[in-house]
């Protein structure tokens, strides 16, 4: 099966980090797939920066209906390892690259909270 994802974001601001200015941006992650799909998927890890606190999270099957989303806050666009595990036991690896210029106008219907 061939999964694939999606991400939104949106600038809420800058932030000073090690003397330089950033904007900062809070983004959301997604499996971007039929409802077929989305039920045959027991959870995902999102592998991401290692600079991130906790850089593999595990989203469950309890957030299905929000599309696998995860959501989280940073400064810039970079690349997510993706192991997908499916409900008959296999898993499969993806690469995904978070752009942060992406519209974040659906955000909030996937991940009303952080993960």
């Amino acid at each position: 099966m061939t999964i694939s994802f999606n991400n939104y974001a949106k600038k809420i601001g800058v932030r000073n980090i090690r003397e330089s200015t950033f904007d900062w941006y809070q983004w959301c992650i997604f499996v971007d797939a039929s409802e077929e799909q989305l039920n045959n998927i027991e959870h995902i890890i999102y592998n991401l920066d290692p600079s991130f606190p906790r850089p593999d999270r595990k989203i469950g099957k309890e957030r299905r209906n929000k599309k696998f989303a995860l959501k989280l806050e940073g400064w810039g666009s970079f690349g997510v390892q993706i192991t997908v595990r499916l409900k008959d036991g296999s898993e499969e690896e993806y690469y995904y690259y978070l752009d942060l210029k992406k519209d974040g106008q659906r955000m909030e219907v996937l991940a009303p909270t952080n993960n």
